[in-house]
């Protein structure tokens, strides 16, 4: 008899331990998902903080004249993502803009030599016409002295 009720006692306190190491479990767990919530609760406040203060800088921009755009909309809450994109595509528009340009400047400076050389074009061969007339002159030259000295 005292053996059973040592053998149901030992029982008892293994299964005491088993909950008492679940609970302990399940507190971990809770602990663990508190935190991680408030650090991502954190990290939210901290990225619309950062959003708002895009924001401000755009309006700023905006007030001093630069060409900027405020996201225009309505009930949604503006993220740094967002502000991010919109920048990115900002700065590729800007770029393309400067590419296109560059481009045009490229054109324009290829009508001009093409030009210029048309216009030397001529004035190359008239120098070069008389450079050979020079020479066949100088060639005559020699040749009379030639003939002269033998």
């Amino acid at each position: 008899m005292l053996e059973m009720e040592r053998e149901e006692e030992s029982k008892k306190l293994k299964q005491q331990r088993i909950i008492e190491e679940a609970e302990q479990k399940r507190l971990a767990s809770e602990y663990q998902k508190r935190k991680e919530e408030r650090v991502r609760r954190e990290i939210e406040e901290k990225e619309s903080e950062e959003a708002n203060s895009l924001l401000q800088q755009q309006a700023e921009r905006i007030r001093k004249g630069k060409k900027a755009k405020i996201p225009a909309i309505e009930g949604e809450k503006v993220t740094k993502q967002m502000l991010m994109e919109q920048a990115m595509q900002e700065l590729l528009d800007k770029r393309q803009e400067m590419e296109r340009k560059f481009q045009k400047l490229e054109k324009t400076r290829d009508y001009l030599e093409r030009a210029k050389r048309e216009e030397e074009a001529p004035l190359i061969e008239a120098a070069y016409q008389k450079h050979l007339v020079d020479d066949e002159i100088l060639f005559q030259q020699r040749q009379q002295v030639s003939m002269i000295i033998s």
